[in-house]
């Protein structure tokens, strides 16, 4: 009963100037809200829950990916600032380069649709990462300098 069924088709939200649209035949066939002048009709998905955790595989590859990114990378900064450049810490500097390049490379291969979710999964996980040592850290420090004074 969609007025409009090629909009609808190719997204999940459709945009309709509320003055074109017969107001009261719309407002009763679908889902909908007000703002500003426009209709949002928000089109029901035929995705079972079972499709979409199977959908949600590169949001897990990524958060994975990005959590061994961000332990090469630490290894690789704590060999640098210590003074102790070594090989193995040379290496865990250039595979945390070369490891999302490669996953985001199988994804394309093997799953496309889910290379956008791999990406936010990397990106995700490198920020919670950083943002947790960071404040582990500062409670560390805070300690040691609670017990100095």
């Amino acid at each position: 009963m969609n007025k409009f069924p090629a909009i609808a088709q190719n997204s999940d939200i459709a945009f309709f100037p509320a003055r074109i649209l017969n107001i009261k035949r719309f407002l009763v066939q679908s889902n909908f809200m007000m703002f500003d002048g426009l209709i949002f009709t928000i089109c029901r998905s035929t995705v079972t829950p079972s499709e979409r955790a199977r959908n949600m595989i590169g949001l897990g590859v990524g958060i994975v990916s990005g959590c061994i990114q961000f332990w090469l990378l630490t290894k690789f900064t704590t060999g640098i600032t210590t003074g102790k450049l070594s090989a193995k810490s040379l290496f865990f500097g250039l595979l945390q380069f070369v490891l999302p390049m490669g996953v985001l490379v199988a994804m394309a291969f093997i799953k496309r649709s889910d290379l956008l979710w791999t990406a936010v999964g990397i990106v995700g996980s490198l920020i919670i990462c950083a943002v947790s040592k960071f404040v582990i850290n500062t409670r560390r420090t805070r300690g040691r300098e609670d017990k100095n004074v």
